[in-house]
């Protein structure tokens, strides 16, 4: 019967306190000054929907004591809170209130939430497809495509850059030779801790002068050290068939998705030529994802390496593989016009 829709992002903080974070001069007059006002109408169950990353149910908010804040009842009704998440993030929530009667989550509501998360994701999925298919259309050549691509994937943390823009530290691009072998073909980001907190230091210097986005789409990383320490270098097969994310070391995939390329002892190997490629002095990389790069033909050109090395923050495949995914198309469109 109601819904409160709240946009920005969400932070986890210790002990499940939660901050709203937003400019109060972006904001309209239904927004909220802080996170206490959204606590008026849920409670310490916004903090656990953070928390847990998953749809929360309260049909008696009078005995649920997360309905509660300084002693008094915030939420009178029944209700449903659902996660929205874009792209493996966090963006914000839907709150569902029952005004007649008590709420049992049954199998019809079950259905009504999941149907409410599909069309959530699907429309949210096409329009980040319209967005990176037109900001890789005004590149005319594949190198430019690819640096852009690998700019996306590790310039989300700058406030300016496009949403669709991924947070990792470095990303690299690794392309299968006539052999079938991985070697390196471009990457961004560093190979030491000093060296990341000195870039990031200098470029701050300049790249808000001019905007964001400008100074990272003309800014030459081509002489950046992990790049030169990866050009060229093989690595192993080609077998990233499908999202791998390492996580503590811990691989997480689906292994169907590899119709029948899954090769254990191979990937095992990769693997350890991966980490020891872009591992560096006090720091073990276990924790980074491996996407494949798919052509439109559905065969497989190579992978993109990704990690958060420097800020050890969550990573989520979907935006990257959505990136890879519209600069595929692109190079696709460029060499079919080249053909003409």
């Amino acid at each position: 019967n109601e819904s409160v829709r709240i946009s920005r992002g969400w932070v986890g903080k210790h002990f499940g306190e939660v901050v709203y974070e937003e400019r109060k001069s972006e904001m309209g007059q239904s927004g909220f000054d802080h996170w206490k006002a959204l606590a008026e109408f849920s409670g310490e169950v916004m903090a656990d929907m953070v928390r847990e990353r998953n749809i929360q149910v309260v049909t008696d908010p009078e005995r649920d004591k997360r309905c509660f804040r300084d002693g008094r009842l915030v939420s009178q009704n029944p209700f449903i809170l659902v996660p929205e998440l874009v792209n493996g993030e966090l963006r914000g929530a839907y709150k569902l209130d029952f005004h007649t009667g008590e709420l049992e989550c049954g199998e019809l509501e079950q259905a009504f939430i999941d149907a409410l998360l599909e069309v959530v994701d699907v429309s949210k999925a096409k329009c980040l497809a319209v967005s990176l298919s037109e900001d890789f259309s005004q590149y005319a050549t594949e190198d430019e495509v690819i640096n852009w691509a690998l700019v996306l994937m590790t310039g989300g943390g700058f406030s300016d850059m496009p949403r669709y823009a991924a947070e990792t530290n470095r990303a690299a691009l690794f392309l299968a030779n006539e052999a079938g072998e991985l070697f390196g073909k471009q990457a961004i980001g560093d190979i030491s801790n000093t060296e990341f907190a000195s870039k990031i230091d200098d470029m701050s210097k300049y790249i808000y002068k001019e905007g964001v986005q400008k100074f990272l789409r003309r800014y030459d990383q081509s002489q950046g050290r992990l790049n030169l320490h990866i050009a060229g270098k093989i690595i192993g097969p080609n077998l990233i068939h499908a999202p791998i994310r390492v996580e503590h070391g811990i691989d997480i995939f689906d292994h169907t998705l590899f119709n029948g390329a899954f090769d254990a002892r191979k990937l095992r190997q990769l693997k350890g030529a991966v980490e020891e490629l872009f591992a560096f002095k006090g720091k073990n990389i276990d924790n980074y994802m491996l996407l494949p790069v798919k052509g439109r033909d559905g065969n497989f050109y190579g992978m993109v390496y990704v990690d958060n090395a420097f800020s050890d923050k969550p990573l989520f495949p979907e935006k990257d593989v959505a990136i890879i995914q519209a600069a595929v198309e692109r190079i696709a469109a460029i060499r079919s016009a080249r053909q003409k």
